[in-house]
């Protein structure tokens, strides 16, 4: 094997508030023919070797990319990050309109086509529908709350809210439980600055299943000052972070995308399912206007232009292989 390919870096990653580590690859001894698709349509998966090889290619490079964060990185918006490590491209940043202080968020234009954003924590859940609000968008989450260690990736800006007020028949000798009462509450979120509530409609749908894998549609009645809008959101339930997912059911949700809508795509930080699910979509957009199918090639530099905007798109190769494997199960179902 060529020792130039063998020691291609990609990188690394524990959690997305950790800088990144090199990892060396370490292919198996057996060529990995790097030239079977090349410049050809995608027809076929290549091997999972090859996956991992492409993925350190655009890691490398992606080191070339001329990037400007540094709105991101103004003291006033530190605390709107999840990730400190993932800042959106100042030049494609989404800029809110609707506020009184500052204009930022951490999410990202692709193109004119989709948003990429973090799973909201709990002082930015009123900027996601606000920025759902603004631009006429459903949100596509691709996360769950929790990771199966019980960390947060996402904070709960979905469900009905509990209150909880002191109760006036607690006395002396009552547990701290006694002392308050539950009071729930018709919205999700209530943002009195803002002017903006977001209340719950109906039950959430599940649209389709597969093994442990599910979509839920939800509706959501949001009003920002004296004006009203219906807003969905669609939930790709348990995928895991850093993990696979049924290419049946991205196909799926992206075939639920409404087309006078925009997607509003986040996972925890943005960048690795939901990056998945808008690169998988602007290719089947393509294939469904004019039958373009691209070749492995082309996706690669398709993620290496979206890092432009928002950097570390696409972590693992089973997330790279995924994107193949998602528009090869579109195609052939036409």
């Amino acid at each position: 094997m060529n020792p130039a390919i063998r020691c291609t870096p990609s990188f690394k990653t524990t959690d997305y508030g950790n800088s990144p580590e090199f990892d060396f690859l370490d292919y198996p001894k057996n060529d990995v023919d790097a030239s079977k698709s090349k410049g050809m349509p995608i027809s076929e998966l290549e091997s999972a070797d090859q996956y991992k090889i492409r993925l350190a290619n655009i890691n490398l490079l992606s080191f070339s990319i001329s990037f400007k964060g540094t709105i991101g990185r103004q003291q006033e918006n530190l605390h709107k990050n999840r990730y400190p490590d993932v800042i959106p491209n100042d030049e494609s940043r989404v800029i809110l309109k609707h506020t009184q202080t500052s204009d930022y968020i951490n999410a990202s234009w692709y193109g004119e086509e989709a948003i990429l954003t973090q799973g909201p924590m709990y002082n930015t859940k009123s900027d996601l529908w606000l920025m759902a609000f603004e631009n006429n968008g459903i949100i596509i989450c691709v996360t769950d709350q929790y990771d199966s260690g019980l960390k947060e990736k996402t904070t709960n800006y979905w469900d009905k809210v509990t209150e909880f007020i002191p109760s006036l028949s607690a006395s002396c000798g009552f547990s701290v439980d006694d002392a308050f009462i539950e009071v729930p509450k018709d919205y999700a979120v209530e943002d009195i600055t803002l002017g903006l509530t977001v209340i719950p409609i109906g039950i959430p749908e599940t649209v389709i299943s597969h093994s442990d894998q599910e979509i839920i549609r939800s509706a959501f009645e949001v009003t920002l000052g004296n004006e009203k809008k219906t807003l969905y959101r669609l939930y790709l339930k348990n995928w895991p972070d850093m993990g696979t997912c049924s290419s049946k059911l991205v196909v799926k949700l992206i075939d639920l995308f409404p087309e006078d809508l925009t997607p509003i795509i986040h996972c925890s930080a943005g960048i690795g399912r939901a990056g998945v699910v808008a690169i998988a979509n602007h290719f089947i957009k393509a294939y469904n206007q004019n039958g373009t199918i691209p070749t492995e090639d082309e996706i690669d530099a398709e993620i290496i232009k979206l890092r432009k905007e928002r950097p570390g798109i696409i972590q693992k190769y089973e997330q790279r292989q995924l994107i193949t494997k998602a528009i090869l199960k579109h195609i052939s179902s036409k």
